[in-house]
Formats: structure tokens, sequence, C-alpha cells
């Protein structure tokens, strides 16, 4: 159940091209908010942050695989259960019964990992977590209480013919408004830093993708959030009910490169798996985004 090594690894770059323009926050002061950037070579050039992007599609995955019939009654109980990285909800009361249902699988999984004396040291609700976190696709893929995540997110950045480019931004001034009247603020003004959505930028967004395994439920999931990415785009960054922040995959220039490595059996073995980690275009095999999303799906 538990895999120690790894067997394939996926480098994932997408290319994702703004057709709203984007507003990136980085705080500000006062009634200034400018957008995130970063140096990189001589210029400071705005950047779409991990986490960020990490966080937008986990919240995507968690909707997507309420939706989904896996392949037990047991995941698809736990996945409509999940909220953020919690199965066990005292908001519902279905979810707190849990508890009660998967208590003696949790112990006899958790004796694979822990000792006796750490999990007398866990709490119930710890414990429930940990064996949740282990079979719950989102988890699985994003990370969860006790596994690590499949998929590791790089930050995104601008490219103009391939080649990164210091971007200029333009400014929007609006009214701040009351939360709570839903009324304009008199004399609150403030100004938002933004990026326009120029045809011939594209941000690219790194992933790497490992140990996944074709059919499995981890594998159909994240075939369903490509999917749903290839025809909706995704929405990032703040000011997305002014119409701020969608981003839609290029699929011409996305590409996908994988290896696959065995066991070895002899030190020329041990040697071709070390070439293979490099990730040079000999040792890889080419996936288009599709071709990649069926290969999920086998």
């Amino acid at each position: 159940m538990f895999k120690v090594f790894l067997e394939n690894r996926f480098l994932i770059d997408l290319y994702l091209k703004p057709v709203d323009p984007l507003h990136i926050g980085a705080g500000g002061e006062l009634f200034t908010r400018s957008i995130l950037k970063m140096k990189v070579n001589k210029y400071y050039i705005p950047i779409l942050p991990a986490e960020s992007l990490k966080g937008v599609l986990r919240k995507l995955a968690m909707k997507i695989a309420k939706s989904m019939v896996f392949s037990s009654p047991d995941i698809n109980e736990i996945v409509k259960c999940h909220r953020k990285d919690e199965h066990i909800r005292k908001d519902k009361e279905h979810c707190e019964g849990l508890t009660r249902k998967y208590k003696k699988n949790a112990i006899e999984t958790m004796r694979e990992i822990f000792s006796d004396k750490q999990i007398e040291e866990l709490t119930e609700r710890a414990l429930l977590e940990y064996y949740f976190s282990l079979i719950c696709p989102v988890c699985n893929l994003f990370g969860g209480k006790s596994v690590a995540a499949k998929l590791k997110f790089f930050d995104a950045y601008p490219l103009l013919n391939d080649k990164i480019v210091e971007l200029k931004t333009k400014t929007y001034t609006s009214t701040s408004i009351d939360r709570q009247t839903g009324i304009a603020k008199e004399g609150r003004l403030y100004t938002i830093e933004f990026i326009e959505p120029l045809d011939n930028i594209r941000f690219k967004l790194r992933i790497i993708a490992e140990n996944l395994e074709q059919g499995s439920d981890n594998s159909k999931l994240l075939a369903n959030i490509f999917q749903y990415l290839l025809h909706e785009g995704i929405k990032v960054g703040g000011l997305k009910s002014k119409g701020f922040g969608t981003l839609k995959i290029d699929e011409e220039k996305t590409n996908i490169k994988s290896i696959h490595l065995k066991t070895p059996q002899s030190q020329e073995d041990l040697k071709r798996n070390i070439l293979k980690l490099s990730m040079k275009e000999e040792y890889t095999e080419k996936h288009t985004l599709r071709g990649f999303i069926e290969w999920l799906k086998k």
C-alpha cells in the first residue's frame, strides 16, 4: 500500500494565456495595492505564486472529487466529507460518524507505519485523520496530514517568445465598499496595479507529478482536473468579481515529459535510472496534454 521508491515522474509545463486583467496581490501601503513581483536576472517580473496556484487547484479538486464515483464506497464517503485537509466535521453529523465506522481500519493501517506506543499517543481524531488522508484522492494529490503531495508546484512567470520579460503594468482606481451596507465609502478610493491580457504573453506553470498509477482514483481525479482546465481555464488572484484573473491553457505550447524507472537488477540498470532522472530529452517520453489525460484514465 505504501510506496517508498520512485516509479515515475512527469514534468508538466502548462502555458497559461491571460484572457482577463491579472492582479496578484503583494499588499501595499494605505490605498495602493501592488502586484507581486520577483527579480529574475535583471528584471522585476510579476509571478503567480506556487502556493496560490496549488490552493486554487486544490479547491477545484475538492469540488470535482465530490461529483465523482471512486473505486470503493468508503472512498466516496470520505471524499464527500473532505474540507481543506480534514474529514471529521462537527458541522455534519454524517461526517462526525466516520470515527465509529473506520476506527478499527485506521488502527490496523497505522500499525504499518507507527509503533503501538506512537498510536497510543495519538488522539482518536488525529488517528482517523491520518488514515483518511492516506486513502483520500485529494490528499494524495495535494498533500494531507500523513501523506506528501504527489504534485509539486512552482511559481509561474511570464514569457514572450519563450523569454522572460518585464511586463508593463497599469492601474485601476475604484471606491471601497462597506461590506455591511454594500454602499460605497465616501472619500475612500483605492488604486490597484494589474497586468493587461496581451495576446503574445504566456505564464509558464511547472508541475512535477510522481508515482502516478494509470486508472487509479488519484489519476482519474487529476485527469478530470486537467479536463476542466482545458475547457474552463483557471481563475487566480484578486478582483474576480470585477472580471479579473482568468487564464486559459495554451494547449499547443503545453508540453509534458515523463520517465519510468525500474527496480535496478544491475549496475547498468542503476546508471540508466540516474540518467533518466536528469529529464534530458533522450531519456524521456513526450505527451500532449490530451494524451496525458487519456493515460491517467486508463
